[in-house]
């Protein structure tokens, strides 16, 4: 399963429309817009667990009323960066086809890891 974070914290179980792998259109549409890769922690890298999010996202985003934007609080834990917008959370396989995340695409220690910050455990 891949998981998809908005900045509110809510998060969505996704799995690609083809069964096997997210295709571009897929990715651009859940991160809403071009996709970037974002630094994980070392420890999730090698469990392979990837993060993407929308690449021009800070060129996009618009202060509310009192001149603040809020951070993705999800995204930010597991990055241990500051992330604005929704992201997508899933897996890469040797082609470098990003795919949902399961118990043999992931450590099974860091999916768990991954899936206490999401609060979806």
């Amino acid at each position: 399963m891949g998981y998809v974070i908005q900045p509110d914290g809510t998060t969505v179980a996704v799995s690609p429309e083809n069964g096997t792998h997210y295709t571009l259109e897929e990715m651009q549409g859940y991160v809403g817009g071009y996709i970037e890769i974002v630094p994980l922690p070392t420890e999730l890298r090698k469990a392979n667990v990837v993060m993407l999010c929308d690449e021009e996202f800070l060129l996009k985003i618009k202060p509310d009323e009192s001149g603040n934007t809020m951070p993705n609080l999800k995204a930010c834990m597991l990055s241990r960066d500051t992330i604005f917008g929704a992201v997508l959370v899933c897996s890469m396989d040797e082609d470098t086809n990003m795919i949902p995340m399961t118990e043999k695409s992931v450590d099974p220690f860091a999916l768990g890891e991954v899936l206490d910050i999401l609060d979806l455990t």
